[in-house]
């Protein structure tokens, strides 16, 4: 997925409308949440991993409950 942001939501919002959602409260946040990222310069979101996804577990480990 390439383009800006704001081009990548549009495409988010509009394949979600296009299965039934309506999103105008999801939307209005996370144009919001787009807002602050501009005000700060920021052009990419990025998501740290917990460690208890699954990914992170040794072969063998099961997943432990949430406290």
């Amino acid at each position: 997925m390439t383009g800006t942001l704001r081009g990548q939501l549009a495409d988010y919002l509009a394949l979600r409308r296009a299965l039934g959602y309506r999103l105008q409260r999801p939307e209005k946040l996370l144009n919001q949440f787009l807002d602050y990222l501009e005000q700060h310069s920021e052009d990419v979101i990025t998501v740290l991993w917990p460690e208890s996804a699954p990914s992170a577990r040794r072969p063998g480990e099961t997943a432990r409950p949430a406290t």
